[in-house]
C-alpha cells in the first residue's frame, strides 16, 4: 500500500506527517539471520548506490506557508538525485490534508494542528513558524496589544481611530477557511469570536501581504517559515 505523507506547520509547529499503512512485513523483516546481512561498509555502499538510482516525481501540495520551504528543500535534493522532479503546489491547509489522504499528493502541506477527524496522518515536525500582524507601512501606529487585535478581526473595533490611530475604517485581510493560518489565528487570537463578516479573503499568504501593501488602512495575518 502507498504512503501518503503530509508536511504541516501550525500556527507554532512545522511537521512532517504521513498517513500510515502496515506493510504486514514486520516479522519477516526482522527474523532475518544476522549471517545474512552486509558488513557496516558494504551496507553503506549500498545505501549510497540505491540513493543514486532514485528516479520519478514527488508532488506536494497545501498551506502557501509551508511553500517556500518545500520548495526550497526540494532544490538540492533534485541536484543529488538528477533523475528526480518534486512538483510544489498551494492550495490551502485543507486541500494538503486532502490530498495527503486520498494519495493525490505524496506529501501534503500544513500550517496548523491536524483535527480528530483527519484520520490515517502521522505527522512530523519540521520547522517553527509564527505567525504575525501586519500593517501598511504608513500606519500611525507602531504596536497592537492581543486585545486590540481580537477586537479589530472581531469587528468590535472598526476604525483605526478607536485605539488610537487615524480616524479611517479599519480594512481586514483574512486568509480562506480551510487555511492553516486562518485555523491557528482563530485558535489564539478569536477563540469564540467570530471574524468580521467584511474581512478581505484571500486565498494565499502572499495575497494578504500584498493587500496589505496596497492600502494604509488594511490589516492582516502572515504565517511564513524562516
Amino acid at each position: 500500500m502507498k504512503k501518503h505523507h503530509l508536511l504541516k506547520v501550525t500556527g507554532i509547529v512545522a511537521l512532517l506527517t504521513l498517513a500510515a499503512c502496515d506493510s504486514g512485513d514486520s516479522e519477516d523483516a526482522t527474523a532475518t539471520n544476522e549471517a545474512d546481512e552486509p558488513a557496516s561498509g558494504e551496507a553503506e555502499s549500498l545505501d549510497n548506490e540505491e540513493a543514486s538510482n532514485l528516479e520519478g516525481t514527488v508532488t506536494i501540495s497545501g498551506s502557501t506557508s509551508v511553500q517556500p520551504i518545500s520548495e526550497e528543500l526540494a532544490v538540492p535534493f533534485m541536484e543529488e538525485n538528477p533523475d528526480t522532479r518534486i512538483e510544489v503546489s498551494g492550495g490551502g491547509s485543507g486541500a494538503g490534508v486532502t490530498a495527503a489522504q486520498q494519495g493525490a499528493s505524496d506529501f501534503g502541506a500544513v500550517s496548523r494542528e491536524i483535527v480528530e477527524d483527519e484520520t490515517g496522518i502521522e505527522e512530523y515536525v519540521i520547522a517553527l513558524d509564527g505567525i504575525a500582524i501586519i500593517v501598511h507601512p504608513d500606519n500611525a501606529l507602531s504596536e497592537l496589544a492581543l486585545e486590540d487585535v481580537t477586537d479589530i478581526f472581531s469587528g468590535e473595533v472598526t476604525n483605526w481611530s478607536e485605539i488610537g490611530g487615524d480616524d479611517a475604517d479599519i480594512v481586514v485581510v483574512s486568509r480562506e477557511d480551510g487555511s492553516g493560518t486562518r485555523d491557528a489565528f482563530t485558535d489564539i487570537v478569536l477563540g469564540e469570536d467570530d471574524l468580521i463578516d467584511s474581512a478581505l479573503i484571500q486565498n494565499t499568504t502572499g495575497g494578504v501581504a500584498e493587500s496589505v501593501a496596497n492600502d494604509p488602512n488594511a490589516v492582516g495575518t502572515c504565517q511564513q517559515v524562516a
